[in-house]
């Protein structure tokens, strides 16, 4: 009896030692298939960062389980993520402190390598670029007034544009309300209403002082007509709640006035005569 007492004592060893023996094999399987798949949504942030975010979005944290809806994709919830590190770098600078962009560049990354072609990519890059630049933008990517000197808008311009050109396509196939700008991280696309007027909004604003700025007077009409365009365009938007337009920068109606005043210094042939102060 102690013999097979002892047999038996054995075996069950062998198979709970064998049970052990493989738990390390399947748990690497497991954790590098998630690293796996977190490289492929966050590769150039490196693995262990798309490894985060994929936890974070099959597994949410519990207090944020219940704002997660059913719908949401890893793009959609990698813009969520965006949005509020973007919030935190302009709570900052609004309160005139330190700002630390890093974990902000490093979520734009991570979308950026998820779809370096999706709108979103272009508005956020031209954004951050701006409120990075303290000393000739605000905490809303407005310009510094009378601090506009040594500054180059072309490559946020650039990318406005570019966002522009895409997000209007995409405006005009889509069905249902998406005027707020919580409707730019519901869908994939990264375009609402809102966003495209405050970034006509932006643009008007930069023109109008280029306009100011420029010393030829044929450049001037130009910037002083194109800010006219995309103010009208800004106060098209009819915002959920609140007035038209926007009060960020100089507000859009204030902005339309002056824009407005400019143009009618520009009587025709009053340009190539020089006539223009």
């Amino acid at each position: 009896m102690n013999h097979l007492a002892g047999r038996d004592a054995h075996s069950k060893h062998k198979k709970t030692f064998a049970k052990r023996k493989h738990w390390p094999i399947v748990a690497s399987m497991s954790f590098a298939g998630l690293l796996t798949f977190g490289h492929a949504i966050g590769g150039i942030a490196g693995l262990i960062e798309g490894y985060k975010h994929t936890v974070e979005f099959f597994w949410p944290h519990p207090a944020e389980a219940h704002v997660t809806p059913a719908s949401e994709s890893p793009f959609t919830h990698i813009l969520k993520d965006l949005r509020r590190e973007f919030r935190v770098v302009k709570i900052k600078l609004e309160k005139a402190e330190k700002a630390d962009f890093s974990a902000l560049n490093d979520t734009f990354n991570v979308l950026k390598k998820l779809n370096d072609r999706n709108p979103s990519v272009w508005y956020y890059e031209a954004e951050i670029g701006r409120i990075e630049d303290a000393a000739h933008f605000d905490a809303e990517g407005c310009l510094v007034p009378g601090n506009f000197k040594m500054i180059d808008l072309k490559v946020s311009h650039t990318l406005f544009y570019q966002y522009l050109d895409t997000a209007r396509v995409i405006l005009q196939k889509m069905t249902g309300k998406n005027a707020g700008a919580d409707s730019c991280y519901e869908s994939e696309s990264g375009v609402c209403q809102q966003r495209v007027a405050w970034v006509d909004h932006l643009l008007a604003n930069d023109l109008y002082e280029l306009g100011l700025h420029a010393t030829d007077k044929d450049k001037a009409f130009g910037y002083f007509k194109r800010a006219a365009d995309h103010v009208k365009l800004a106060k098209d938007y009819r915002p959920p709640s609140g007035p038209v337009g926007f009060a960020q920068c100089t507000d859009t109606l204030t902005l339309q006035a002056k824009v407005d005043a400019k143009l009618h210094e520009f009587q025709p042939g009053a340009v190539a005569a020089g006539k223009v102060n």
